[in-house]
Order: structure tokens, then C-alpha cells, then sequence
């Protein structure tokens, strides 16, 4: 008696449903991966976008401390496009908003100098100066601050609705100088 041996093989519609599957596993592990490059690449646009505006903030906070606000120049104290200040050697310090920049003119130099950085775009902004009044003037002086309110985006990240990223920021910065 002879005993045939049965090969042992994959049929055919084992084979097509063993690719299916591994088709749909490939799926699903690249759209996981676009998924967390495109998070990756967005955390990285509002992490620069922080930075360059903390880069602005710092700069107008620097000013501030050791300047005073100058109220013979500034009219409007709510909402303002312009900040002016007095240096420690009493020259005047200002900051203007012009074509979503911010830039500092100071006394002695000629023109404005940009101190937003390349890729930041300042869409809104206000200065908000307290007190109204020049504290010497006061009954009860206050020490002068200025609350600044600025709503950023980063610049080359207009085109990418995905990407583009808006950042509302709020700071307040008080004199270190009190004249009396």
C-alpha cells in the first residue's frame, strides 16, 4: 500500500487575505506617521513663534525698566499704536507699530530700527499707560507700567492653513524709575 503524501500549501484566498491584512496594517501605520510628522512640524512653528515673540516682549520690558514713560509725547493711553519713553539719560525712547512690525527709534539715531525678527508678523497690537496723568501731578502718585497686548503669527506660514498659527500674548511691565 502506497501512502500519498499531501503538500502542505497556502490557497489562494488564504494568500489574498493574508494581503489584505498587511495591506491595511500599512495603512494605518502611515497615516499614524503623516499624522505625527504634521503634529511634530506644527510644534515646531508655535515654538518659534513663541520665541521670536518673547524676543519682542523682552525687548519693550528691557526699555521700560529702566525708562519712564514720556507724557509730554504720549497722547493716547488706551489702545495705542505708539509707546514713548525717557531713557535714564532722559532721551526719548519711542515704539511705533508700522506694517505688522515693531520698531524702536531712538534719540541720536537716524530712522527706525526693526526689532521684530523675520518671520514674525504682529497683526494686532495696543499699548495700554498707567496712570493717564504723570504721577508727579498725582495726589497719590503710581508707578507708571504699560500693559502691552499683541496678537502674532508666524509669517511664512500664511500659505499652510494647517501650520499657520496665531498667538495672543499679554504682559505688563512697571518703571524701575520713580521721579518725583
Amino acid at each position: 500500500m502506497v501512502v500519498k503524501k499531501r503538500l502542505q500549501a497556502f490557497t489562494l484566498i488564504e494568500l489574498l487575505v493574508a494581503v489584505a491584512i498587511f495591506s491595511v496594517a500599512v495603512g494605518i501605520s502611515a497615516e499614524a506617521f503623516v499624522n505625527v510628522s504634521r503634529m511634530l512640524k506644527r510644534a515646531e512653528v508655535v515654538y518659534n513663534l513663541q520665541q521670536d515673540s518673547r524676543f519682542v516682549l523682552e525687548k519693550l520690558a528691557q526699555e521700560m525698566r529702566v525708562g519712564t514713560i514720556d507724557y509730554s509725547q504720549q497722547t493716547v493711553f488706551r489702545g495705542a499704536a505708539s509707546l514713548y519713553l525717557l531713557n535714564s539719560s532722559n532721551e526719548s525712547v519711542n515704539f511705533v507699530w508700522q506694517n505688522n512690525k515693531l520698531y524702536l527709534a531712538k534719540a541720536g539715531q537716524f530712522g527706525l530700527t526693526n526689532i521684530t525678527p523675520q518671520n514674525l508678523k504682529i497683526v494686532n497690537r495696543a499699548f495700554f499707560v498707567a496712570p493717564e496723568q504723570d504721577p508727579r501731578n498725582m495726589a497719590s502718585p503710581m508707578q507708571p507700567r504699560v500693559t502691552l497686548m499683541m496678537k502674532t503669527i508666524q509669517a511664512d506660514t500664511e500659505k499652510l492653513a494647517e501650520q499657520a498659527v496665531e498667538l495672543n500674548i499679554q504682559t505688563t511691565v512697571s518703571s524701575r524709575v520713580y521721579r518725583q
